[in-house]
């Protein structure tokens, strides 16, 4: 294997690492109130990053620039995975509010890990790993104001398969290690543009939470509801 193409193949493999992730979401709090019609609408609310705990690859990072564009990557995804339930959907980036007939998720992220994107690819087995906590919130108008429905624990990270220099023979290991590194200084990949796998854990979380929203939102009856109709 040439030097080039052992370069490019590490590179291949370090972007391809940032889709590796699992997801676990739980529902933590559900809803007991008064009968709740189906909303007409539903917001998704970039999540607030104030209190989170952001670690970074290196030192050079903006943990705040981070903590939004994964706040960001979150919502956007929500709004995609939720688009099949045929009500109206949007993310909304201003104060939060919840009009009458609408159902808005709002909530924060808890703890954001960047890892390191050449430890996941090179060495494996969860070394590197991305982690990513949220706490998920849904809300309705109540009588006083916004009323929360139910709430949510996500967490994801990315996952543990063996990197690739250990499925390499050690000369060509350490040949391969060597020259990534001489690669990513050299630009031909950096660790900012191949390390998103973070905004990666953001997508998967969102993808799962769709689906406990869905067996919410079917015992509710919201899934086949008509909005006019009176509530369940």
């Amino acid at each position: 294997m040439t030097a080039r193409i052992l370069v490019l193949f590490l590179v291949f493999n370090l972007a391809a690492s940032t889709g590796c992730t699992s997801a676990e979401v739980i529902q933590v709090q559900d809803y007991h109130g008064e009968p709740v019609q189906q909303p007409r609408n539903i917001y998704v609310y970039d999540f607030r990053i104030d209190d989170a705990q952001v670690l970074l690859a290196d030192d050079k990072g903006d943990p705040n620039q981070l903590a939004r564009d994964v706040a960001r990557a979150f919502s956007l995804q929500i709004v995609k995975e939720l688009e099949d339930f045929q009500i109206p959907i949007e993310r909304r980036t201003g104060t939060f509010d919840v009009p009458e007939n609408t159902l808005a998720i709002y909530g924060d992220l808890v703890a954001v890990d960047e890892g390191s994107a050449p430890k996941r690819v090179l060495i494996g087995f969860g070394s590197g790993a991305t982690h990513l906590d949220t706490l998920v919130r849904l809300y309705v108008r109540g009588p006083q104001g916004p009323e929360q429905v139910a709430e949510y624990n996500t967490t994801s990270q990315s996952g543990k398969k063996p990197g690739v220099l250990t499925t390499l023979p050690i000369g060509m290991a350490v040949q391969g290690l060597s020259l990534m590194l001489l690669a990513i200084q050299g630009g031909v990949a950096t660790v900012g543009e191949l390390n998103s796998a973070v905004a990666g854990d953001a997508k998967e979380t969102a993808e799962e939470l769709s689906d406990s929203l869905k067996k919410l939102f079917d015992e509710h009856g919201w899934l086949d509801e008509d909005p006019d109709a009176a509530p369940f």
